[in-house]
């Protein structure tokens, strides 16, 4: 599909970025670098001969750059209804980085490669080399190889040469797909000797609460795996399924980290748009009978309103509400399995297992995607529109911070090609069971 746009639209979003990002105070300086680079390059497209308009895939890659580095990975593009990053593109399959290479991991498009290919070099140079070129969309701040991630990178990469498990190398033009990688079912099975074995997922039609109910799961389990490493997205009701499985105590909601206030930066944008949303959530409430939650929330969309111009302010949209989970089997030990695609809500869960008694994290860091919160919509021109995050999260702004480093393991476990063939982490969980 080709879209004509405005080169406006890149203005905008950049105008956004800088005075709406909820950490626009660090972001500017670099940012400048990066963004200077895009406008040259969209300015040198549109004077090529042959290519006076700008079609979509090039706004895309040259926004996808510029979120990626002035974003910290907590930025989205938007055409009409459908995200565009990242994953507005992808090369049909996923890759890893091990060592000095990348070991392609999953194939759902590109036929030419399969599972335990090894990428040997993009775009002619080798993998570190590119990867510090793409430093700015790899999501890492750890400085560790392991903690890369090569979806964004190798999107839009031109070509990359592979070598087979029979030696043969050859170097393939990058292909480029909009389908997405395949979603895996949600999960409840019981591993023996006692042992759950629990993963969330989202191609299926029974919810994971619903599994976690079965009557095959009326038994106590002796012990609880749940495994997040492929979560990179988690509905609230898979998560608050798997919260009393998780804490130690009868915990209130909103003191779990992430799930409380956050501190709001209340430019003009931000406040009218936080506000804009709370009123129409009171008119919903009200609709459904709920009067008080409407007056509550109408009195909070007040409240930020005259907040405009007056930089970090604490919000709490839960107005004092109280949420109690109870424990589930207190005395059931329990294992979470992590990895770097681990984001978002599952990240949370993450993070809470950490503070539990009872349960023990094992793995690799997780994504890193837990300091910034709200996210509000801006539309750039008819076709575009940009999501950002508005807030930080109260443990961002107390400098507990993990966007691009994640969140560290109990039992860290370093990935090798050797979870192609088998499942390292899980035994290695069973054992700690046992001993």
């Amino acid at each position: 599909m080709q879209q004509r746009f405005n080169n406006q639209s890149f203005h905008t979003l950049a105008f956004i970025m800088e005075h709406d990002y909820a950490e626009c105070e660090t972001v500017t300086p670099r940012m400048a670098a990066p963004f200077q680079a895009n406008l040259d390059r969209i300015d040198f497209e549109q004077r090529v001969p042959l290519m006076s308009r700008l079609y979509e895939d090039h706004f895309v890659r040259n926004a996808v750059e510029y979120l990626g580095t002035v974003g910290d990975g907590a930025a989205t593009l938007g055409f009409e209804r459908a995200a565009l990053y990242p994953e507005a593109l992808n090369c049909g399959f996923a890759a890893r980085r091990f060592e000095d290479e990348l070991v392609v991991t999953q194939v759902w498009e590109d036929a030419r490669v399969k599972a335990g290919d090894r990428i040997v070099a993009v775009n002619g140079y080798d993998i570190p080399a590119f990867a510090q070129q793409a430093a700015h969309v790899l999501s890492d701040r750890r400085g560790e190889a392991a903690h890369e991630i090569w979806d964004v990178a190798l999107a839009f990469s031109r070509h990359f040469d592979v070598r087979r498990s029979n030696g043969h190398a050859e170097r393939l033009k990058t292909q480029h797909f909009r389908s997405a990688s395949p979603h895996r079912a949600s999960l409840v099975e019981d591993a023996g000797n006692g042992v759950w074995v629990v993963r969330p997922g989202a191609g299926t039609s029974e919810p994971l609460p619903a599994l976690l109910q079965d009557d095959r799961t009326k038994a106590k389990p002796r012990s609880v795996v749940i495994d997040l490493r492929e979560s990179t997205s988690m509905s609230e009701d898979d998560a608050l399924a798997l919260l009393p499985l998780l804490v130690d105590r009868a915990t209130s909601l909103e003191e779990l980290p992430g799930f409380g206030p956050f501190y709001l930066w209340c430019s003009p944008n931000n406040c009218r748009m936080t506000a804009d949303a709370l009123a129409a959530g009171a008119e919903a409430m009200e609709s459904q009978g709920l009067f008080t939650e409407a007056e509550e929330t109408r009195a909070q969309a007040a409240k930020i309103r005259t907040m405009t111009g007056q930089d970090f302010r604490l919000i709490d949209l839960a107005n004092g509400a109280r949420t109690l989970i109870e424990p589930q089997w207190p005395q059931t030990p329990v294992a979470v399995l992590a990895d770097i695609a681990t984001a978002g809500t599952a990240e949370n869960l993450v993070r809470i297992a950490k503070l539990s008694t009872r349960s023990t994290v094992v793995g690799r860091p997780t994504r890193g995607t837990l300091d910034h919160t709200l996210p509000l919509t801006v539309a750039l021109d008819a076709a575009y529109t940009v999501t950002y995050p508005a807030a930080l999260s109260l443990e961002a702004w107390r400098g507990e911070r993990v966007n691009g480093r994640g969140i560290v393991p109990d039992l860290p476990a370093e990935w090798s090609p050797s979870h192609l063939v088998g499942d390292p982490d899980l035994e290695r969980a069973l054992a700690l069971f046992e001993s």
